[in-house]
């Protein structure tokens, strides 16, 4: 007689939907952080944006993706319209917060007027842009925007990193001069206060705030 034994099947865990699946694939991608400004000081908008990139040197273009229920894309409808790109440093994650609509508290923001626009004070670098072209992008819009200025803060500073949900930052490693490596916020050093920044998703970059 052969004794047959019954095994309860190990649990599994339910499986991803193809867009939550290829969200968490895409966050693998690590990026910087920027917010977007349209608007002078007095009456400006701004909102959180990582997925942005360089398109042409020669004319100097660059791309954002807004999304198509955002107030953003209604400021930017209109060819010619002035917007501005700041890159964050590592210490601007409650901005990053506070821009894409997920923050708990509202941070000092300073603006300063350039180019027909406003810049943040404090981050790494802007680029100013007049819009060239908007294309359609699934649900979201393509704004291709062609560079009229450009800045670079003289002081070097580390960027803020956004990957697989959270805000890292990078530190140099002291025993491999000119290396750096990424290190989580809030996974600092106990003699630095880091707050855990909350997720910007990329794939929903769907808020705007005024500045004021």
């Amino acid at each position: 007689m052969t004794t047959v034994s019954s095994r309860t099947a190990a649990p599994t865990e339910p499986a991803l939907t193809p867009v939550r699946e290829f969200r968490d694939v895409i966050g693998t991608f690590a990026t910087g952080v920027t917010v977007l400004t349209a608007g002078e000081p007095a009456h400006a908008h701004g909102m959180t944006a990582n997925a942005i990139s360089s398109v042409s040197l020669e004319p100097r273009l660059v791309l954002a993706c807004v999304s198509r229920t955002s107030a953003m894309i209604t400021r930017l409808g209109k060819a010619g319209t002035r917007f501005i790109l700041n890159i964050l440093a590592h210490d601007q994650h409650e901005l990053a917060d506070r821009f894409s609509g997920r923050a708990s508290s509202r941070p000092a923001i300073e603006l300063d007027p350039w180019m027909g626009g406003s810049r943040l004070v404090g981050g790494l670098a802007a680029i100013a842009c007049d819009l060239d072209a908007l294309h359609d992008g699934g649900d979201h819009r393509i704004v291709v925007g062609r560079v009229v200025a450009q800045r670079r803060e003289p002081k070097p500073r580390r960027p803020l990193i956004f990957y697989r949900g959270a805000y890292e930052r990078l530190l140099a490693q002291p025993d491999m001069p000119g290396r750096t490596a990424a290190v989580r916020c809030g996974a600092s050093p106990p003699q630095e206060k880091w707050t855990r920044a909350r997720a910007v998703d990329a794939a929903r970059d769907t808020s705007s705030a005024p500045i004021s």
